[in-house]
Formats: C-alpha cells, sequence, structure tokens
C-alpha cells in the first residue's frame, strides 16, 4: 500500500491544487486501487493524505512520483510504501532531500 502527503500550494498560494487533481495526477501514473482520501493541514499548507494499493507504472514507484511532481507542479511528495519512507521529486534536496516521518502526516 502507498500512501501519499500531497500539499496543495504551488507558488506558495494554498489549495492551487484539488483533491480530484491530485487523484488523476495519480491515476495517470499508474497508482490505482484508490482506498482513502481525506485533507489535513501541514505547518505550511493543505496537504491531501491518500491511500492507494499500487503501481503499474513501468519504470517503478520512484519514477511515477516524480512524474507526479511534475504534473502538480510540486517541488517534492513524500510517501510511503509498506512502512518504508521517501522524498520524491525535482526539488526534494530543497526539503532536506530525505523522507522526515516527523513532518509526514499519517
Amino acid at each position: 500500500m502507498f500512501k501519499f502527503n500531497i500539499g496543495s500550494a504551488v507558488n506558495g498560494v494554498n489549495l492551487s491544487i484539488s483533491s480530484s487533481e491530485a487523484l488523476a495526477a495519480l491515476e495517470a501514473e499508474g497508482f490505482e486501487g484508490f482506498i482513502s482520501l481525506r485533507t489535513a493541514k501541514s505547518s505550511t499548507e493543505t496537504t491531501y493524505v491518500i491511500k492507494v494499493e499500487d503501481c503499474e507504472h513501468p519504470a517503478g514507484h520512484e519514477e511515477a512520483v516524480f512524474a507526479v511532481c511534475l504534473r502538480l507542479q510540486q517541488d517534492a511528495i513524500a510517501y510511503t510504501v509498506g512502512g518504508v519512507g521517501y522524498l520524491v521529486g525535482p526539488k526534494a534536496e530543497d526539503w532536506g532531500g530525505e523522507f522526515n516521518p516527523e513532518y509526514f502526516i499519517d
């Protein structure tokens, strides 16, 4: 199972991305088996906490998440797979470069 924290802000504007846009981007990149979606507030923006079952992207989940970041104009996306955390995106280094469980909304 995959659990994502996808921020709604683009260029500092909160709620620039809707939950349906976040789901559509995940589906477009091969994530499937929607389980749940809830909205939470992080210290910086409204965040979509999304759970899906699987990823069918031919290059693997990290490449798929990178593509989701580009689709949604996100610096990085934090997510877990089977309890292992990842931070992936074109500007992941600007956010520490590594998954930090202290900031992850479970």
